[in-house]
């Protein structure tokens, strides 16, 4: 037996460890937790299908049976998660189905090797330097190029098809002179282009533009009194009355020490990229109407191409900075520049 070299309450112990109890002391009985996923490798395969086929009873049927339902979850987890409720839409029924019309005018652009084209000549452009659509024909080269097989299977672009394509080309770039290492690092991170990531990004784009422009509706229609009661607008615009305290000098002080020392607060080109990124949303402080921090974080990303732990690496030692930058203020009512 499992306890022959044990005393039975040692035993016991251990396997009660391994067991969670409710309040009672009796075993805690959870349900299984149902798949959530709705956006599968069978959606994005068929999204493929539906771009190929030219015959508009196949795509319908594709469209009905195996995209329609992603794309509505997918419109109504981005509006819920980044809380996209500034909307002129009679309710968030409404706004999830202008979304997925939204999806739908840029559904033809979803191309995988004419995204991948896009990406690197996106990343040349950054760095200053020429590109002729290399990959656009490559893809060709290599029989990748349409999006299914003539026996209408999809022809799938590899992670193997990039990478090979990009050390060629990485090889070229290593040539030339004055070349960021940076723009090597971003061509080698290219992956293949999921149809998920991709709508994705266009409707957080979207939504961040529809949202930007109804709040500004918002303020200059509805009287201050109702813009006060709302939560994002006070938690934004508050001030202590009874304070000395003058947050727009502090703010602009801050901008301004940041701005001097940038370079030695962040050595790496990077970090510093990205800090500026972060501090122009101080500048803009004035015109900015975005306030939910998760639609700031894409905008700053949208600004940078840089990923969200970066973001918030950076933006905990600006925070820190910004303590020190305050106390200092507090004190003495000026920051030392």
């Amino acid at each position: 037996m499992k306890y022959e070299n044990e005393s039975l309450s040692e035993f016991l112990d251990n396997e009660l460890k391994e067991i969670s109890l409710n309040k009672r002391g009796q075993p805690r009985r959870r349900k299984e937790k149902q798949p959530r996923v709705y956006f599968t490798a069978e959606t994005e395969e068929n999204i493929l299908k539906y771009l190929s086929s030219e015959d508009e009873y196949e795509r319908n049927s594709i469209y009905r049976e195996h995209i329609e339902y992603a794309f509505y979850k997918l419109a109504e987890n981005i509006i819920h998660t980044f809380k996209f409720y500034h909307t002129d839409s009679d309710s968030i029924e409404d706004l999830k189905h202008e979304v997925i019309t939204v999806i739908l005018e840029k559904l033809h652009l979803f191309h995988p090797a004419k995204n991948i084209n896009d990406r690197i000549r996106k990343i040349h452009k950054t760095y200053s330097l020429p590109y002729n659509n290399g990959f656009e024909s490559y893809a060709r080269m290599i029989g990748k190029f349409e999006i299914t097989k003539p026996d209408g299977s999809i022809n799938q672009i590899e992670q193997q098809h990039i990478d090979d394509y990009i050390n060629g080309l990485c090889s070229y770039i290593s040539t030339l002179k004055n070349v960021d290492e940076e723009c090597i690092k971003s061509l080698k991170k290219i992956t293949p282009p999921k149809a998920f990531s991709y709508f994705g990004t266009i409707v957080k784009r979207y939504l961040i533009n529809y949202n930007k422009d109804n709040y500004s509706k918002l303020q200059e229609y509805t009287p201050i009194e109702s813009l006060e009661e709302d939560k994002n607008f006070i938690k934004n615009n508050i001030d202590d009355p009874n304070s000395n305290i003058n947050l727009d000098s502090f703010i602009n002080q801050f901008v301004i020490y940041i701005d001097k020392n940038l370079n030695t607060i962040f050595p790496k080109s990077k970090d510093a990229k990205t800090a500026d990124a972060i501090i122009e949303l101080f500048r803009k402080r004035e015109t900015l109407e975005i306030f939910n921090k998760k639609a700031l974080y894409i905008y700053i990303r949208e600004m940078t191409d840089i990923p969200t732990p970066q973001i918030t690496k950076v933006t905990k030692k600006l925070d820190t900075v910004r303590i020190k930058l305050f106390n200092h203020y507090y004190k003495h009512g000026y920051i030392k520049i």
